[in-house]
This record gives structure tokens, C-alpha cells and sequence, in this order.
């Protein structure tokens, strides 16, 4: 598909195959992609015993969706992406470490600015917690 074509119509009937999707958003004469709303489809962890399931898949999306936004837009260069605490360490774990750049300072900075904001949070919920964002160099993936 090339920027401005008409995607290809998903069937529904086929959702439970569906694993994991996210949304990928870039602009003509933009160097940058932004990647969000990463997630396994509930259909298909509903049907988990039936149909095939693949461990870290995160990263195989993320680099799938840059090299493809390459291939629509060639100049784009980094994706960014405001990951949760999960998905930050995710990502930290599984990418090259001179191949992103974290904004964390923001981040700590809120904590030390607005504590209230996360003092009464459960643990999922903080780990939850949408980060600063996170930008990749789609040549070092």
C-alpha cells in the first residue's frame, strides 16, 4: 500500500485470528512515525486454548510497522511511542541500547511535582501509567 491508497477492508468474521494490533499514524515530508494503542486482541486470548499464540510479539510489530511506514513514506526515519511501565521495559529489554532514546526525566519530574497523581494508584494500575516517550532509529532495529 503506498500513502494516500485505500486499505484492503478487514473481514470481521476472521477476528478471533487477529492476535495482537496497533495504530501506526505518519505525515507526508514527516521523518517520524507514531506508534500507540499496542494490544493483544481479547477475541483471540478468549480462544487462546484453540488458536496458535507467539510469545514477543511487541517488538516484532513495532519493527514491522516502521520498516513498512519506510516503505510507504521513505523518509521517516524514528517511530516514537509513549509506552506503559510494561512496555517501556519491554522495549529497554528487547532493543539495542544506542538505538532509542527515552525521555524519563519528564517523567520523574511529574512524579516529584504531582505526587498525588499516583500515591493512591494499585500496582498494575502504576505499572500501567502511560511514560514519556520513547524514540527508535528504525536503521538500528
Amino acid at each position: 500500500m503506498r500513502l494516500g491508497e485505500t486499505p484492503t477492508p478487514f473481514d470481521l468474521g476472521k477476528i478471533d485470528n487477529l492476535e495482537m494490533s496497533m495504530t501506526v499514524l505518519t505525515s507526508p515530508g514527516c521523518n517520524m512515525s507514531v506508534h500507540m494503542g499496542i494490544e493483544r486482541n481479547i477475541f483471540h486470548i478468549a480462544n487462546k486454548n484453540t488458536l496458535p499464540t507467539h510469545e514477543k510479539l511487541a517488538l516484532k510489530l513495532h519493527r514491522f510497522a516502521a520498516k513498512t511506514t519506510q516503505n510507504v513514506n521513505p523518509i521517516v526515519q524514528y517511530f516514537t511511542t509513549k509506552p506503559t511501565f510494561m512496555m517501556k521495559r519491554i522495549l529497554k529489554k528487547q532493543l539495542p541500547n544506542d538505538s532509542y532514546v527515552l525521555g524519563e526525566e519528564d517523567f520523574k519530574r511529574l512524579l516529584k511535582e504531582e505526587p498525588q497523581k499516583f500515591k493512591n494508584l494499585s500496582h498494575n494500575e502504576l505499572i500501567n501509567q502511560p511514560l514519556p516517550r520513547i524514540t527508535v532509529d528504525i536503521g538500528r532495529l
